[in-house]
């Protein structure tokens, strides 16, 4: 019987009569399974992120200012406390394919990325959210629409229909 490498048990974290085994990694913040947050929640996130942030973006270490568009819509966003459904699935989808995808892999204070939270936000609507024509119509009722990527689509492709 061979007896095993300690190099071995030490690569895979395990404990050796001579070394002590790598200690847990603390989080530094109370970990909240996302699929348990509401979309409120999810709204309040993704808006204290923004209300904080918005104005720059880390770029490969450097900051950078935003895009003006972003930052008026960013300020147009309602407060979480009175936001509706429609400003919900208006912040969730500006951050998946709109103004906020400016900020889609950015993580909050949880560790968590913007578009994770946009993604399980959007879940409702099921897999192809952003597609659905409920969530769309519900956009159109947000108070920040005319701010949105959304309404400087469908915008364009009216200019495009009259031009035909």
């Amino acid at each position: 019987m061979t007896k095993p490498l300690k190099w071995l048990g030490a690569l895979f974290g395990q404990a050796s009569a001579n070394q002590p085994a790598r200690p847990e990694p603390q989080l530094q913040y109370s970990a909240v399974p996302l699929a348990s947050l509401t979309r409120q929640e999810i709204y309040e996130r993704i808006w204290t992120w923004l209300d904080a942030n918005a104005s720059k973006r880390r770029k490969e270490g450097k900051e950078e200012p935003a895009p003006p568009k972003v930052i008026t819509l960013a300020k147009a966003l309602p407060l979480p406390g009175v936001a509706t459904d429609a400003d919900f699935d208006l912040a969730f989808t500006e951050v998946l394919r709109g103004h906020f995808e400016y900020f889609y892999s950015e993580k909050d204070k949880h560790g968590i990325a913007l578009y994770e939270y946009a993604n399980q936000g959007l879940s409702v609507y099921g897999e192809a959210a952003i597609h659905d024509e409920r969530c769309n119509a519900s956009l159109r009722t947000s108070a920040a629409y005319q701010f949105s990527f959304a309404y400087e689509s469908e915008q364009y492709s009216r200019s495009r229909q009259t031009k035909l």
